[in-house]
C-alpha cells in the first residue's frame, strides 16, 4: 500500500480529508496515522456497532459512524480519498453497489481518488463475497479513470504454493 501511495504521488497524506468504507475496529485508520495522515482528519464508516466503539476507542478525535455506504454522512465533494478494503465484495445486491458507487463519487472532490482493495473472483467457501472484475468496478464508476493493479495471491493459491 505505501509503494501505491507514494507511486501515484499521494503522499503526503496530513491535511487530506480521508474516510474508510467498512472500517470495522479501525485498524487501516490506525496505519493511516502512521503513515502520516492526521487523525481529525480521517472518518470511517460501518454497519456494526460494536465494530465503530472500537474504532472510536482506536481513534477518538477521527470521525467514525455507524453508517450505511450508499447514504454517506459527508458533505458533496469533501473527500480527497476514499479507501474501500474489501467492502464491496460484501454487496451481493447490483443496486446497493451502485448506490454505493454514486455515494463515494458525490463525496470526492473532483481531484479525488478511490483507493480499492477487494477481491476479484468468487470465494467458493464464503457465499457471502462476491467477486468484482474489472469490468463491474468501471460499469460502477463510469466517470472515472479506472487502473488496475493487482498485489495479492488470491488466498487458495497461497495455500497451495505454501503447503508445497
Amino acid at each position: 500500500m505505501l509503494d501505491f501511495l507514494g507511486r501515484e504521488g499521494l503522499f503526503p497524506l496530513a491535511g487530506k480529508r480521508i474516510p474508510d468504507l467498512g472500517c470495522g475496529s479501525g485498524d487501516f485508520l490506525v496505519d493511516l496515522v502512521r503513515w502520516g495522515s492526521w487523525p481529525e482528519d480521517l472518518a470511517g464508516v460501518d454497519l456494526c456497532s460494536e465494530s465503530i466503539s472500537d474504532a472510536k476507542r482506536h481513534l477518538p478525535s477521527a470521525d467514525v459512524r455507524c453508517a450505511d455506504a450508499s447514504a454517506l454522512p459527508f458533505a458533496h465533494e469533501s473527500l480527497d480519498l476514499v479507501f474501500q478494503i474489501t467492502a464491496f465484495t460484501s454487496m451481493l445486491d447490483v443496486t446497493m453497489k451502485q448506490n454505493v458507487a454514486h455515494e463515494v463519487v458525490r463525496v470526492l472532490k473532483p481531484t479525488g481518488g478511490i483507493i480499492w482493495y477487494d477481491f476479484q473472483y468468487n470465494n467458493p467457501w464464503n457465499p457471502t463475497v462476491a467477486g468484482i472484475d474489472r469490468p463491474e468496478i468501471a460499469s460502477l464508476f463510469p466517470r472515472c479513470s479506472v487502473s488496475h493493479r493487482r498485489v495479492t495471491l488470491a488466498a487458495p493459491l497461497t495455500r497451495l504454493i505454501a503447503s508445497v
